[in-house]
This record gives C-alpha cells, structure tokens and sequence, in this order.
C-alpha cells in the first residue's frame, strides 16, 4: 500500500486535518447514492445550500484521492466515482435553482400543465463519465416545450425563466465562497458560444447543429450525455443529433478534421505548457481520445456499436469490430489509463487542474512513490514508454501533418499538359494524351469540389506508381477513372482511398482484376468499405460467419431503409470479397461456387426473418403447424452460382388455421403475403441497388401457379403434371431456408419423384427435345466461336447429361439423387456403378473447366465464349458421352 504520508500534498493534509471521520468514510466506496446521502448530511450540518454543495465536494473527493492514493480504487474507479459526484451535484443544484427561480417568478409548466424543466447536457470528460479530479465541467443548458409564460405576480416569459434557472445553477456551482467552489462552469459549447443566449431551446439546437454545427462540434456532441433524470423530449433530441454526429457512410473526412484539430492544439502546447503537458502533448491524452473518436466518426455511421461517450467501452467496441487488434486495444488502454491516473494524481496535490508535470522536487517524488517507482526518472522513463506507444498509435491511424501534403500535385491538376503526359509515360501508359484528356474532363465535372480536387492530388500520383506494374496500364488507368469520377460528389470515399493506402492498392488489384468489379463498384460506391479489410484477398468469412454478418448489418440499422440497405451492402460487399479472393488466386472454383451460394442464402435466410417479422406485426403469428420453405432450383439449388445470377426460387406451405393478430390472414393467403414481402426485401431498388433478382416461373404451373404451393399441392403435382423438364430442374433443388419440416418433406417428395420408373425412351426424347429447343431459341452459332453454355458439348449438354442418367437410373439406385450439385451426382454415379469412374472424372473436368471459363468471363465483363480450338478436348468429352447415351 502506498505510503499516504509521501503522496499527500496539500489538498489531503487539509481535507484530513478537517475531516475528524475521514479515514472512516473513506472505508466504502464512492457511488452517486452516497453522494447524495453526504450533500444532504451537509445541507442539515452547514445549514446554508452554498456550504453544503462545497463541503459535500471536499469531503467526497478526499475520499476518492485517498482509495485512490492508498490502491483501494483503480483509475476507472476513480474516474467514475468523480462522475458521480459530479451528477449528483450539479443534479441537486438543478433541483434547487428551479425552486428558487419559481419561488419569486411562479411556476413555469409546459403544455400539458406539468412542471417545464431545464436539461443539463454534460459534454466532455462528465459526459463521458470520466470527470477529472479537478476539472470544469463542460454544460450545455437545454429545454423543452413551455408555455409561453410563468404564473407568478413577476412572471417572467419561458426563455428568460429558463436562462435564470441556468445562471442560478451555475452560481451555486461555480461561486467563489469561504467553502471554496465545486465546479468551474464551462458553457462555451453552447451554440454560438459566448454570444448565444445561456439556455436554448431543444427545436433551435437542432436546427443550429443542422444549419451551423462544425466538425469540432460533433466531436464534442460524441460525448454528450444528460445529467441526472432527463424529460423524454431529451432523449429524442439527442437521437435527433445523431446523423450530425455519424455519417451514415464511412467518414474518413474525420481524419483531416482531426488533424487540424491536433495541429491546432500542438502550436498553442508549444507555445504555453511544452512537451510536459501530458493532456495535450504528443502521446498525451487527447491524441489517445483522438484514436478512438477517429474511428468512432469514420465507422461509427455504419457501426453503431461503436457509439460510446465513455472511452473505455468505445475502445473495446473497436477491437470488437476488428478496427484495433487486441494487442494495440490492450496497449492503448493501459497507456491511457496510466495517463489519466498520472493527471489525477498530480491535481490531487492541490486540487488544481493542472496538466503540466511541474519542477517542483517534492510533487514529482509523491508521483514517483504514487506509482511504485523509486524516483521521478524511472516514472518518467514509464511515462514516456506510454506517450511513445499513444504517439505511433496516433500518427499510424490518424495520420501526421505529412499526410495532407501534395508535393506531386501537378500531375493531376496538368495531366494534359506535356509534363503530366512524361510522368504518365513514365508509369507505363502507352496514350497518355487520351488518359490526359479523360483526368481533364474529370477536372471540368460539374460535381467537382476543392474538396475533391485536394485528395486526388494525392490519389493519382498513387495510382500511376501502381500502374507501372501492371500488365495493361492504359485499360486499369480508365478503369480507375471511371471509379474516380463516380465518387467526385462522395469525397467521403475519396477520403477513404488518400487516407487508407491499402484501400487504393486493393482498388488497383481488382480494377486490372476485373472490369465487373468497377462496374459494381462505380453503381455502390459504398463498397470500398470492404477494401479497408486487409483479409480482403484472402478466404472470404464461412457459411455461419455470413449468418451472423448479415444479421448484424441488418439488426444494427435504425429504420427499415437502412435495413433494406444494410441486406444490399452485405450482400455487394460479400461478392467483392469473393471476386477479390478469386482474383488473387486464394479461391480455387468450387470454392468461389460455395461462398457465392451461400452469400445469397445467407440473404434470404435474413430476408425471411425480416418478412416474418414484419408479417407478424401486422397479421399476427402463424399456428403453431404452419411454416414456410424456400426452395432453391438452377444455380443456386446446385449450389454453383455466378457473380450476378439470379435466383431460381420455389416456395412452399403447410398447415390450416388463421393467424392470430388483429388483421388475421388464413395461412394460404398469409404465406402469399409473405413472400411477397420477402421478395420485397430481396429485390427492391434502393438507394444500394437490389440484392437479387428473382424468378419464381419454376413454380407448380409457372406463370399461372400460385406465387406460393402447399406440400400436398406441390407433391400433388409432381406426382400427376410436371413435364421431364420439371423433373430435370428438380434434380438441382433443395431447401435453402425456412420451416424444417417442410424441408425434410421436400426432400422426401423429391427423392420419390426422382425415383420413380420411367420409359427410357420417352425419357430420353424429352430430354433431346428440351435440350434442342433451348439450343434454337439461345444459341447464335458464329465461325469459330465456342458458346460456353449453348453450343454442342458446352455446360447444358452436360447438365442434360447428367440429369438424363439420374432419372434414368434412380429407380435402381436411388443415392445418386442424393446430391443437387453436378460434381456430387457425377461421383454418385460412378459410385453407383452408372457409369466409368473414368467417365466421370472427364466430365467433371470438362465441367469444372467451363464453369472455371464462365467465372472468368463474367468478371472481365465479356460474352461466355471461347475460340472452338480452345475447347476440343471438353467439347469433344462431352459430346461423346452425350451420344453414347442420348444419341
């Protein structure tokens, strides 16, 4: 335990030398309920409210340096117990300059006739709940609806009533008096600062953030917070501040902000306080707040998790989110802890708010002894291990002065000119007059901005020094402009790409990638916030990882738009993650395949949660029998999707009754609305575009069928009317979300459909026919040219293949339509003994090739075709088989 005798300075020897019992309060901790007990302890001892409000303060913070001094509290003890007090204080004194204003002016009520209350907004280190030892406190002076006048013989009219409720209250705090004070008051945050009026109105703070607020204002508004119990109006006031405050799109704009900010700060430290100012100094407090409001402001519109006044939450909420590893989360929490500490013990010295480390021998051995260490050098040498990790942690994430400079900024501002076509040449382009001319006309955009302009003086240089390593510069150089111009009126995410290097360099990769991933890109532009992911080009996450990303992005968005938005950008930047991994190398086909397929029912897994709930709101639950299935066909129910396929969907019913809201629906047209809305979900255009499309013409009847089949009409109908075809299609189905039931009586049903006898002949001409009808209506046969999916020997003649050999032999073997898949089926019926192992290890190459092709083709934005010389050996396979079998 630390000797008290060394670390008390003169705030303590007097506080003891008063306080006869003061070891004995000290024995229980600070919280706001003792708080309140002491000041009305004081308020009966002092009988004089001014006394009692400042005994109340030095008595309870001579308990809290003593827990603190002695290692009874830790630093986050400290801190919030200070808060407490302060709450409690400033809460009492509210109370009481309400009473004293309406014993001489009368009551104040609102509309309603209840007593209209001023609110006290805490901002800064109280509203965070982190109050220093000695600090002011930050206050802003809000109220609500009132009538327009108080009801006494000196009525005074509602803003002027309000204005004296806050001027007594800040008398009772911040009077000088024999008992000293209890805060310093600061009310310069209020709007318009000193020269706007002491209370305002909720209406017209709102509008000013809206109309006047500046970005060190939503810094400020981060940590504001009510005092005490706060009328309802307020609590909507803040919600209502909260788009000032994040963005709903990644906000790396903050980081210059901030940087100004600091840069600020860091003239006025050099010329007052130094490098000892431990608040303001270089890894001092501040730049360890700046870290995580950084990240806050940038994620923080999209996150809400990270919405936090306090710091310590909002750090681990960051490192929740992966914004900070583990590692830096834990170091950047024990240097700021130590630092904070290190504050309140050198301000409860004397009760003084002091940041500086003073020259004073005796103070710096106290702190010495304070911290466990033998003398000041090895504190300092401690301290200054803690502000060189907040430091690089500060300039690696919010970035230094360096960053905002633009030493090559000709080469954008004259690309057109002789020297900025050198400097292109020089990165490799073989025409850069025509990428000149295309920078100039970017230049001359009617949404260009000084804003704009500024970043990309920094972007383009970037670019064309990775340009000069790729193989088509001149292409990759159009591409990137193309994204450049989309995003002139967002420098949101031109902010994005000059602050986060390894964004721009992702970006580059995927632009000489893929001309399909710019197009993505250039229609959502939002999702460059999946480039910040440094995993970005590695395995993109698992089915269940997909599972909970999805409904996170959904769940954390605070009305249904941002919903729909939130299932779209999931979505969009899910395949970006495939693409890039795909392009990178890291995916190998059947992999991309999965993750393409389980992305999408990832999506309407969540989609038909957020249908239901919206079902239920309005019609009530479903009987407990009743329930709901999605049924995947094509691509999806093979589980062999494609960038931008759409989805081939089937949906199924069961069970009787009505469900139990208000507005009840019977379970047929409940199910019908249903899916409606889920299809709503899915293929809505938003503002973030639309997840998917979605094609339901595989439905009992197609186009004349209902949109949703019970599980007796759908058996029903494979049973007695689905044409081969159907049958065919229902080789590649399963149930990719919804009722469990249903889907074990699907799959029931769909093995005995499969399964049942047939007329190989008949059989086989319907397989022939289907396959040379579609072959007629889609193939437009050119010399030379090889259709990966229509010609001879392409995938439908494999597909058609492969489903003629399962309905041909699942009578006898029925395992093989175990599988929706064509590579499963294909092993299944070599298994099975259908057909040659090596047969089947052919045809799965010549699948997996083309398959392989067709993924290739849709990301480089081109036909699915291939010279015929480049397919002889797969074409040839697969008509050999075909023949063999079909004829």
């Amino acid at each position: 335990m630390t000797d008290i005798a060394v670390t008390a300075g003169p705030f303590l020897s007097r506080e003891s030398a008063h306080w006869d019992d003061l070891a004995a309060f000290c024995n229980a901790s600070v919280t706001a309920t003792r708080a309140a007990e002491e000041l009305e302890a004081q308020h009966a001892a002092q009988g004089n409210w001014f006394a009692a409000l400042r005994c109340a303060r030095r008595r309870l913070l001579a308990a809290i340096a003593l827990r603190n001094l002695d290692g009874r509290d830790d630093g986050w003890a400290s801190l919030s117990a200070l808060s407490a007090v302060a709450d409690t204080l400033i809460a009492a004194a509210l109370d009481e300059a309400h009473d004293h204003v309406a014993s001489r002016h009368g009551a104040l009520s609102t509309p309603e006739g209840a007593p209209a209350r001023l609110a006290v907004l805490a901002m800064g280190k109280l509203g965070g709940g982190e109050l220093n030892f000695s600090s002011d406190v930050d206050l802003i002076f809000v109220h609500g609806p009132a009538e327009s006048a108080s009801q006494g013989a000196r009525a005074l009219d509602a803003a002027t009533y309000f204005a004296r409720v806050a001027q007594r209250l800040i008398a009772q705090l911040a009077d000088v008096t024999p008992e000293g004070i209890v805060y310093r008051v600061d009310t310069r945050l209020r709007p318009f600062g000193r020269s706007g009026p002491i209370a305002v109105s909720a209406p017209a703070l709102e509008h000013y953030y809206e109309a006047h607020g500046r970005a060190w204002e939503r810094y400020a508004l981060m940590k504001a917070r009510w005092v005490g119990q706060a009328p309802g109006w307020a609590h909507t006031l803040l919600v209502h501040l909260q788009p000032f405050v994040y963005r709903r799109y990644l906000d790396f704009g903050a980081f210059a902000s901030l940087r100004r900010v600091k840069a600020d700060i860091a003239a006025d430290v050099a010329r007052t306080t130094g490098d000892l100012d431990i608040k303001r100094g270089a890894g001092g407090i501040r730049e360890a707040e700046f870290i995580l409001q950084a990240l806050q402001l940038v994620h923080g519109g999209t996150d809400t998790g990270l919405r936090h006044a306090a710091w310590r939450p909002a750090l681990q909420a960051a490192v929740e989110a992966g914004h900070l590893s583990e590692d830096d989360g834990s170091a950047l929490e024990a240097a700021y802890l130590f630092l904070r500490q290190f504050e309140n013990r050198l301000q409860m010295w004397s009760d003084a708010q002091w940041h500086a480390v003073p020259n004073d021998p005796e103070i710096r051995a106290a702190l010495a002894t304070a911290f466990h260490q033998p003398d000041w050098a090895a504190l300092e040498a401690q301290l200054d291990q803690h502000r060189e990790r907040v430091h690089d942690m500060f300039e690696a994430i919010v970035g230094t002065a360096e960053d905002d400079e633009t030493p090559d900024a000709a080469c954008w501002q004259r690309a057109e000119s002789a020297a900025g076509q050198q400097r292109m040449t020089d990165a490799g382009l073989e025409q850069p007059e025509r990428i000149g001319e295309l920078v100039r006309a970017l230049r001359e955009s009617d949404r260009y901005s000084d804003a704009a302009e500024t970043r990309l003086q920094r972007i383009w240089p970037a670019c064309l020094e990775h340009l000069s390593g790729c193989s088509e510069p001149d292409e990759v150089a159009r591409r990137l402009l193309s994204i450049l111009e989309a995003l002139v009126g967002r420098t949101n995410y031109l902010a994005l790409l000059d602050e986060r290097p390894v964004a721009l360099e992702h970006l580059i990769r995927l632009a000489e990638g893929s001309p399909w991933v710019v197009r993505q890109i250039v229609a959502a532009p939002g999702l460059l916030d999946e480039l910040l992911d440094p995993r970005l080009l590695a395995e993109p996450p698992g089915r269940q990882a997909l599972q909970t990303l999805v409904a996170d992005a959904v769940n954390r968005a605070a009305d249904d738009e941002a919903r729909l938005d939130g299932l779209r950008q999931f979505q969009q930047g899910q395949m970006l993650r495939v693409a890039a991994a795909e392009i990178s190398g890291a995916l190998p086909l059947m992999r991309v395949s999965d993750h393409l397929s389980w992305i999408a029912e990832a999506t309407l897994v969540q989609a038909l949660e957020c249908s239901r709930q919206d079902m239920v709101e309005r019609h009530g639950e479903l009987p407990p029998d009743a329930g709901l299935a999605i049924v995947a066909y094509g691509k999806l129910g093979g589980i062999e999707l494609n960038y931008g396929s759409d989805l081939d969907l089937v949906f199924l019913h069961r069970g009787q009754g009505d469900s139990d809201g208000r507005r009840s629906l019977d379970v047929t047209q409940y199910a019908i609305r249903w899916v409606q809305r889920l299809i709503h979900w899915v293929t809505t255009q938003t503002g973030a575009g639309r997840a998917y499309e979605i094609d339901t013409r595989l439905r009992p009847s197609g186009r004349s069928g209902l949109l949703v089949t019970s599980i007796q009409a759908f058996q029903n109908y494979q049973q007695t009317q689905a044409w081969t075809w159907e049958h065919q299609a229902l080789c590649r189905a399963r149930v990719v979300a919804g009722d469990p039931v249903l889907a074990e009586a699907f799959t029931a049903i769909r093995r005995e459909t499969l399964s049942r006898p047939r007329d190989v002949d008949a059989l086989r001409s319907a397989v022939v026919d289907m396959r040379e009808r579609l072959r007629k209506e889609w193939l437009r046969p050119e010399p030379g040219i090889f259709d990966l999916k229509q010609s001879p020997g392409g995938m439908m003649d494999l597909e058609f293949l492969v489903q003629y050999l399962l309905l041909r032999h699942a009578p006898e073997q029925p395992a093989v339509v175990d599988w929706s898949d064509n590579v499963r089926q294909l092993d299944a019926l070599a298994r099975m003994g259908v057909i040659e192992a090596q047969a089947a290890e052919a045809l799965t190459a010549a699948y997996l090739d083309i398959r392989s092709r067709m993924h290739r083709k849709v990301l480089a934005d081109r036909k699915p075709e291939e010279p015929e010389t480049a397919m002889v050996e797969h074409a040839d396979c697969v008509r050999h088989h075909w023949s063999a079998w079909l004829g």
